[in-house]
């Protein structure tokens, strides 16, 4: 185990109460609650997408859905930053079932949250 794993995991047991936190909210039934939530989330998976990867994936996968689009671009954003580390084949169908989200949600949002959608796209590739 080398420094930068081990610093990891210390950081990983300091947050891990605050990520149980933002597992709760992100099923709040108010729309600010789980936008809130969404947003830390995307700046956290910035710096550490392996604390939002996985344990995060299958909550921000069902709000793409999310009736507020901000919502639902800021999940698929944040996923496109969680997926795609390892390589694995898991990953690969997580990717590809992402991309068939995308393609039928892009068509219901405003070209602003379009644009950041393709540039976290371009950063998954």
């Amino acid at each position: 185990v080398n420094d930068l794993q081990m610093q990891n995991a210390a950081k990983l047991q300091d947050i891990q109460p605050a990520l149980s936190v933002l597992q709760i909210l992100l099923s709040s039934h108010k729309p600010a609650a789980r936008l809130g939530t969404i947003k830390l989330l995307y700046k956290l998976s910035t710096s550490y997408p392996q604390f939002v990867s996985g344990r995060f994936n299958n909550s921000l996968e069902a709000l793409i859905g999310d009736s507020n689009r901000l919502i639902g671009t800021l999940s698929i954003m944040t996923l496109m930053k969680t997926l795609g580390r390892g390589g694995g084949n898991g990953e690969n169908v997580a990717i590809d079932r992402l991309l068939k989200h995308i393609s039928s949600f892009v068509s219901h949002i405003a070209d602003e949250y379009k644009i950041m959608v393709i540039k976290s796209l371009e950063q998954l590739c």
